[in-house]
């Protein structure tokens, strides 16, 4: 039984992978970027339980490289 299911989620997650493989993030440099160094800007942000109902911890960042933003996570604990 468990291994089905675990069949069946890696068939779903390769159709997946199949049907979004033309979607994806590009970088490519614009007029003003050709030449210069490579431009990564990171931002961070945190609330410490601030919440009086829930009493949890939010954190979170984004990772961008020349404004295109590349990595991110927010995450409540």
């Amino acid at each position: 039984m468990v291994q089905h299911m675990h069949h069946k989620e890696m068939l779903r997650v390769i159709k997946y992978v199949l049907d979004t493989r033309t979607q994806g993030l590009k970088i490519a440099p614009n007029n003003k970027t050709i030449g210069t160094p490579w431009s990564i800007t990171c931002f961070t942000d945190s609330d410490y339980a601030n919440d009086p109902v829930i009493r949890k911890s939010i954190t979170g960042y984004v990772i961008y490289v020349h404004g295109v933003p590349v990595v991110w996570k927010s995450r409540a604990r």
